[in-house]
Parts: C-alpha cells; structure tokens; sequence
C-alpha cells in the first residue's frame, strides 16, 4: 500500500472501524490474495473483541505492498458498502477501480 492510501486509511480509521463488520470474506479473500499469511490469521482470530479485530485488520492491510485494491475487494465480497464508500474517497474526490464485467483489474 502506498503513502497516500495508507494516510487516506488513518485519516478515516475510525469511520472505517465503525463502518466495518467482522465477517468471513474479512479473511478469506485477504488469504486467497496472499496478504494475510497464517502469522496474520491467527493474531486476528486471536482478538475476541470485534472493534480491536477489525482496527488490526486495516492495520495489517496497511503494512502489504500493494494491497488497497485487495481491501476493497474483500470489503466488497462481504457488502461493506460503508466501508467501501470511504475508500472510494481519496483526496477529496471519488475514484473507482477499472473492471472487466464484475472483476476488479
């Protein structure tokens, strides 16, 4: 992930925490992806409370390389349309990722 994502992200962190429910697509995809290997999964899964778990999970986003399309996708898959929403927002104005039918390219 970039600077400028990665500072989008800690700008709007806690409407993002707020906006954001633990689901299974929450690791899932970010495993399918490679973002999340098993050191990942377990600290999450570790983390009984939701608020803490969901802040770890954009952390860890954070700290991968190229990985705030990934983000997006996940939050997709599982309907995070609040979450997603904000992402969509970077400095100020909406942006979208290019698709090919219902795949993020």
């Amino acid at each position: 992930m970039n600077e400028g994502e990665k500072k989008h992200i800690l700008t709007n962190l806690s409407e993002l925490v707020s906006k954001t429910s633990w689901r299974t697509s929450c690791k899932i995809i970010p495993i399918e992806k490679d973002i999340f290997g098993d050191d990942d999964v377990a600290e999450l899964e570790s983390i009984p409370n939701e608020r803490e778990r969901i802040f770890k999970f954009y952390e860890i986003f954070m700290k991968k390389k190229d990985s705030y399309p990934h983000l997006i996708t996940t939050l997709e898959k599982g309907c995070q349309s609040g979450a997603i929403e904000i992402l969509n927002r970077f400095d100020g104005e909406t942006f979208t990722l290019p698709r090919l039918g219902n795949a993020i390219i």
